[in-house]
């Protein structure tokens, strides 16, 4: 009796052991995604279906390195422009670029690494505030900003406690016509993980083998 106690109690922790590491974030660089513009792929992450399309953004080739990133551009049009320097403007105003993700199953925690990201330049989501930035960058409201002057500002952008299976993400510059800089702010990779299995799961599963064990040595006994 002990002994098949102890293989279920084995099982059980096998079990969730499994569900844990089902769980775990993985990380994601852009390889598969095809070179150049318009941007349309998609790939499996942590066991989870991604699509990204943008119209407007490009895939490229990262400087001295064999790695892709997603590089943000704009259309040098004063129209496309948002300037978070000034009071009143907000997200609803047309950002230019745009990167929309879709997610198979529904996603806890996100995050994603931005390189090259200039003073002048920001990024928002339809996530919200992050949870947290590290690296060379800093958040200002919902805006994802450089923290030092100058070009080559990168770090990572982290969110948690999400149930969404979309993301789009915005990106922009301030400043109008020729008094933009060229955007060249762009995404080297991302990690996800799915909505967590409930806790008590692998406790319901072991309970659920207990009770079918007692069963069987009740029905033996009865013999």
């Amino acid at each position: 009796m002990l002994k098949i106690l102890r293989h279920t109690y084995l099982i059980a922790v096998l079990l969730f052991v499994m569900i844990g590491a089902a769980q775990a974030s993985t990380y994601s660089n852009m390889e598969w995604l095809p070179l150049g513009s318009p941007v349309a792929g998609g790939t499996t992450v942590a066991g989870v279906g991604v699509t990204l399309i943008s119209p407007n953004a490009t895939v490229s080739k990262l400087p001295a390195s064999p790695l892709k990133d997603l590089r943000f551009l704009f259309d040098d049009n004063p129209a496309f422009n948002i300037n978070r320097t000034l009071p009143g403007n907000s997200v609803t105003d047309k950002p230019e670029t745009t990167a929309n993700w879709a997610f198979s199953k529904r996603i806890f925690e996100f995050s994603f690494d931005l390189k090259a990201l200039a003073p002048n330049e920001w990024f928002e989501t339809s996530f919200g505030v992050p949870d947290a930035v590290s690296g060379n960058l800093v958040i200002d409201g919902l805006t994802i900003k450089a923290k030092f002057p100058g070009d080559g500002n990168s770090g990572t952008v982290f969110y948690t406690g999400l149930n969404a299976n979309a993301l789009d993400i915005f990106y922009g510059t301030n400043g109008t016509g020729s008094a933009r800089n060229p955007g060249n702010a762009s995404i080297t990779g991302f990690a996800l993980t799915a909505v967590p299995i409930p806790a008590a799961l692998p406790l319901m599963l072991g309970g659920l083998g207990l009770l079918a064990l007692f069963g069987w040595r009740k029905k033996e006994h009865g013999k």
